[in-house]
């Protein structure tokens, strides 16, 4: 992110595009729009027209994963927290 953006970002308030469960490992991914745009663009993004930011996270090694209530086109606030074990 630090290429894109020149200040760090807070990934906080999104809207999810896709979510992926693996069920063959304990991993899954989501997709996902952020409000804040890039004041850093890369050449190739350069009058594309693109007024977004998609990004998205893959998480490994799951445990207890529970999903509910997922609405289509709502946003979300989503807390990323890394545990040490």
């Amino acid at each position: 992110m630090k290429n894109i953006f020149s200040k760090p970002v807070e990934i906080g308030r999104i809207a999810l595009f896709s979510l992926q469960i693996e069920n063959d490992r304990p991993s899954m991914g989501l997709g996902f729009y952020i409000p804040d745009f890039p004041d850093i663009l890369p050449k190739k993004w350069e009058g594309k027209g693109y007024n977004t930011c998609r990004m998205g996270i893959d998480c490994h090694g799951i445990q207890d994963l529970r999903v509910q209530n997922i609405s289509v086109r709502e946003v979300f606030f989503v807390k990323i927290t890394k545990e040490n074990s």
